[in-house]
């Protein structure tokens, strides 16, 4: 299997994507505290860094761009410096940025985290996020016929944050009955896409369940078990050919209509601060499948890629010859399809042994953004 899985990630180099949806900054804001202030009762950090990433659709951009694919992004920024940032660590990390529409009116979306050491201490959001004014919908319909069609695949990351209008759904599936390509979505509301046509989804375990109306799941085990009936749901709701169910420490389960159900497991790691692993995984799924992957291949290849960036903290990306490196210590022993017969809701998946298999830690880990001076901050 590891030589068919490296091939494929060699494919990745000649592949384009279009990347569509709510792009960010995100800024990590670094320091220690020792003390509580003296105006309320909440800790006084003396910062020590700052590190600018781009974050929403614009990681699921540069995670494509890392490895190894020509990706164009299509956003909507503000004429600010948190967007001038963006564009610019975007040009930085590969990305096309010719799509992306500055818009006077609006302000660019930015996440800010206030970090203690490892701890998050808070998170300041800052942007508009009601829908694009309608004439920056026209610029963006206007550009998207032609990027779909130059398009091998499409990934929509739609935050409802405003980007993706129901105008812009109707002409993506107006150029899907006519082209027919490779579409994955990761949205808040997975709904909104089903008369899309779409190729594949990746809610995770709770986004899905709530799309099913349960309630969330606290029972040891209940994810894996309820994983396979709340895909086949997924499938049919969403309409998509494939359903990604990530579980966290549980791996993931991937549904096909027709197919016995893959399950891909997750390496231990002590407690992540990584954000963004979600899109690391879509973006290798979605290669995987336009290089021409069984979905059994893509979602072991997927599984590698999110497994390189838990164990890095911060908003991270898997490089191509990480990916590659991942494949050859563990990817052989990762997949394994299972069958779901009858009304069954538990479901025994056998993974490696104990499945406690040990990775290899990286020298280099990869860091999107550059870091900044230290923010001003008073004593």
């Amino acid at each position: 299997m590891t030589p068919t899985l490296s091939r494929l990630v060699d494919q990745f180099g000649s592949r384009r994507v279009l990347v569509l949806g709510d792009a960010m900054l995100d800024s990590y804001v670094v320091g220690t505290s020792t003390r509580l202030c003296q105006e309320a009762p909440v800790p006084v950090v003396a910062v020590s860094e700052r590190l600018d990433c781009p974050g929403g659709a614009a990681n699921t951009a540069v995670n494509l761009a890392a490895l190894g694919c020509q990706v164009e992004l299509m956003s909507v920024v503000g004429a600010d410096q948190d967007g001038d940032r963006l564009c610019s660590l975007l040009r930085q990390l590969g990305v096309g940025t010719r799509l992306i529409t500055v818009s006077e009116s609006r302000r660019t979306l930015s996440k800010q985290r206030i970090v203690n050491g490892d701890r998050l201490l808070a998170r300041i959001d800052q942007g508009d996020t009601e829908p694009i004014p309608r004439h920056v919908e026209r610029r963006l319909l206007a550009q998207l016929n032609e990027a779909f069609v130059r398009a091998d695949a499409v990934v929509i990351s739609d935050y409802a944050y405003g980007v993706l209008t129901s105008g812009m759904i109707g002409r993506l599936r107006t150029l899907q009955q006519r082209f027919q390509h490779l579409i994955a979505v990761d949205a808040r509301d997975l709904t909104r896409y089903r008369s899309v046509g779409v190729t594949v989804v990746k809610p995770n375990f709770d986004e899905a369940l709530r799309l099913v109306g349960r309630q969330s799941e606290t029972v040891p085990g209940a994810r894996v078990a309820l994983a396979p009936m709340l895909g086949e749901a997924v499938l049919d709701l969403t309409g998509s050919r494939i359903a990604a169910l990530t579980l966290d420490a549980d791996g993931a389960v991937v549904m096909e209509r027709g197919q016995h159900p893959v399950r891909t497991y997750a390496s231990p790691v002590d407690q992540s601060s990584t954000a963004g692993a979600g899109d690391t995984y879509l973006g290798a799924l979605t290669l995987a499948l336009a290089s021409g992957a069984t979905t059994s291949d893509a979602a072991t290849i997927a599984a590698c890629a999110a497994g390189v960036v838990v164990r890095q903290a911060g908003t991270t990306v898997c490089a191509a010859h990480e990916l590659r490196q991942e494949i050859i210590l563990s990817a052989s022993s990762w997949a394994t399809p299972e069958s779901t017969r009858g009304q069954r809701t538990e479901l025994a998946l056998p993974g490696p042994a104990g499945s406690t298999k040990e990775r290899h830690g990286r020298d280099n880990p990869t860091e999107v953004g550059e870091r900044r001076a230290p923010a001003l901050h008073q004593a």
